[in-house]
């Protein structure tokens, strides 16, 4: 599973977290969880930056469902995750024409 994760996924995890709202059905936030790239995750849990040379287009949505289901589990360290992610990208990782990438990958900061 986490190896498929690796793909330009969409925020499958943030859809099944709304659907685990919408539902009241706590199975599809488990899954929601399934569908969370740990690899991608791990670092920023620890505020370490290991965004050089991803995808970004693949990896934004990634974190809007990290916030997602940290918001209906109520978990911090995901949310704190997240938070350090958009901190990152928005204070280091912009360049001069407005983007967060370039050619769609993070750049070194």
């Amino acid at each position: 599973m986490q190896d498929m994760l690796r793909s330009e996924h969409g925020g499958m995890n943030e859809v099944l977290a709304d659907v685990a709202e919408i539902t009241g059905d706590t199975t599809y936030l488990t899954l929601a969880w399934r569908f969370s790239h740990r690899s991608i995750l791990e670092p920023l849990l620890g505020g370490k930056d290991e965004l050089n040379g991803l995808h970004d287009n693949t990896q934004i949505p990634k974190f809007i469902g990290y916030e997602r289901v940290a918001e209906l589990s109520g978990d911090t360290a995901w949310s704190n995750a997240a938070a350090f992610f958009w901190k990152t990208v928005v204070e280091h990782r912009i360049v001069s024409i407005g983007g967060n990438s370039v050619s769609e990958h993070s750049h070194p900061v």
